[in-house]
């Protein structure tokens, strides 16, 4: 009885040892606020008072605390990563190791935000087709739902193809682009395509918006060293990194490329400082931003597409801008006087990911929006 009371209390001297090293670490020593591997925010220091301890959000806001700024935290997470896949599962925070070692995310449906949007494409359709503009609207696949080869062989794709089934029900005339379906279209550790699938998808586009794609571009890899949006997510160590290639030609130079209302200093259409960054799928126009123009200058005659998008469309656009002048509008952000952008457009795109229409409120802010 004696041994056994001594073990109890080694084991509560060592946990209480344990608890004290990580609120010491996570005081003095936390991770930092900003994951560059995860391109994101961690959880900010909580600051306690009556009312959080009142309501509970204290303890949750230190739960969350705790679990993001934990020193080592990368390396933690690349440890739980390793030991999930050594118990024999193919999938790691949502993210599924595929058969070539490639990474493909698993989406949880949103079934009440996909609903909205389906409602505002088909609203925002008809408001612009009264006006006279030849509205279309262009569904990006999600990786997961191209790649069903390379999955586990029990994995069950019956719910990815409902969320098609349910586009085509409310949208029949929407063009889903799923013969994007080859692996070089796709990164091997993001959820975008590569410069390779928006090439594909602009010359599906032609027959949509009118216009004979060109084919006379020079492929160049601007880095062999990207690490995506799932590698970020799964942490899963010794995955290959992808490649970002640019589809440059002649002339690409003399386009303007106005973020914000302010031009950016771009070489033609790519930002190479992001190349030095985490983020270098911003290399594309820089990354994300409310209204984003192109055009060959102030005399730039050429019918004016306005171009509602999220970020699948910063590699298409460099395409797409030797056909028109661009006005390339992110819901996600405060579009300023978007009645004026609608008056200046002669034709519409509305062009996201599947993944964003069944995950983000994506297109209703338009909507309250003028």
């Amino acid at each position: 009885m004696k041994k056994a009371g001594k073990s109890n209390i080694l084991l509560l001297t060592l946990g209480a040892l344990f608890l004290l090293c990580g609120a010491l670490a996570l005081t003095f020593a936390p991770a930092p606020r900003y994951s560059e591997t995860e391109n994101r925010m961690l959880a900010d220091t909580p600051h306690p008072s009556l009312e959080s301890l009142k309501d509970g959000s204290l303890a949750a806001a230190l739960d969350l605390y705790a679990a993001e700024r934990f020193p080592a935290r990368s390396t933690a997470r690349r440890l739980r990563a390793v030991m999930a896949l050594a118990m024999g599962q193919r999938e790691v925070r949502g993210v599924i190791l595929c058969r070539d070692g490639s990474l493909a995310r698993r989406i949880e449906v949103n079934d009440a935000i996909y609903a909205q949007n389906l409602a505002a494409l088909t609203r925002l359709k008809a408001q612009w087709e009264q006006r006279g503009l030849t509205t279309k609207v262009a569904v990006v696949p999600r990786r997961i739902d191209v790649c069903g080869a390379l999955l586990p062989s029990l994995y069950d794709q019956e719910a990815d193809r409902a969320v098609w089934e349910r586009l085509w029900g409310e949208l029949p005339d929407a063009l889903s682009l799923l013969d994007c379906t080859k692996d070089t279209y796709w990164y091997r550790t993001d959820h975008h395509w590569t410069a390779n699938g928006a090439f594909f998808a602009y010359q599906a586009l032609g027959k949509e918006l009118g216009y004979l794609p060109h084919n006379d571009f020079e492929v160049t890899t601007l880095t062999d060293c990207f690490y995506g949006t799932s590698d970020a997510a799964a942490g899963i160590p010794l995955v290959s990194p992808d490649s970002i290639c640019a589809y440059r030609f002649e002339g690409d130079r003399d386009y303007r490329v106005f973020r914000d209302g302010a031009q950016a200093e771009l070489d033609g259409f790519y930002d190479l400082s992001k190349l030095a960054t985490r983020d270098k799928y911003a290399v594309f126009l820089g990354g994300n931003c409310g209204v984003l123009e192109v055009d060959l200058g102030a005399d730039d005659a050429r019918p004016t597409l306005l171009l509602v998008r999220d970020s699948f469309s910063d590699s298409l656009i460099p395409f797409l801008a030797r056909h028109f002048r661009i006005i390339a509008i992110d819901p996600r952000y405060r579009i300023p006087s978007l009645d004026a952008l609608v008056e200046r457009a002669d034709s519409v795109l509305m062009l996201a990911g599947m993944q964003t229409l069944t995950t983000t409120a994506f297109f209703t802010p338009l909507l309250k929006q003028k």
